[in-house]
């Protein structure tokens, strides 16, 4: 397999990483991913077999899916953003839930990352809402132009 194509898929495989542990998609939907990718190629890096058989520990000792060694940063959360806007749009996702995954990425997200800052403010204000202290449209619309900004 190419180098620039395996960079590429273990870009992708820890989108998918970091959206399981934030909550965002589920073991199925990231062992399915990774059988799509390994009947895509020819020479499937090693790593997408432990990801199709739910062996999280193998991904432990993969450069960029460590993801203790190698903390989700600003640049991780493009396409994490992307992502649930589309599970947003979709109706595959709503808001309350939402805030329980933006809460999730405020624990794995590097504390120095910029983006820390937005995802701990998109779990407050969606927490107000929910509360009735904010209006609940404003606050959704908020929340969506924050990720539409993050999602570039």
């Amino acid at each position: 397999m190419r180098s620039s194509v395996a960079v590429e898929i273990r870009e992708l495989a820890r989108s998918r990483v970091i959206a399981k542990r934030i909550g965002l998609i589920t073991l199925d939907e990231m062992k399915c991913w990774a059988d799509e990718q390994i009947r895509k190629h020819s020479e499937p890096p090693d790593f997408l077999f432990s990801i199709s058989l739910g062996e999280d520990r193998e991904l432990t000792f993969v450069e960029r899916l460590d993801l203790v060694r190698d903390k989700p940063d600003d640049a991780d959360c493009a396409p994490i953003a992307a992502e649930i806007l589309d599970r947003l749009d979709s109706g595959k996702l709503d808001f309350a839930a939402l805030e329980l995954i933006a809460l999730n990425c405020g624990d794995v997200l590097d504390r120095e990352s910029s983006r820390w800052d937005v995802f701990s403010w998109i779990a407050d204000e969606l927490h107000l809402a929910g509360e009735g202290v904010k209006d609940r449209d404003s606050s959704y619309a908020d929340v969506r132009a924050a990720l539409r900004t993050m999602a570039g």
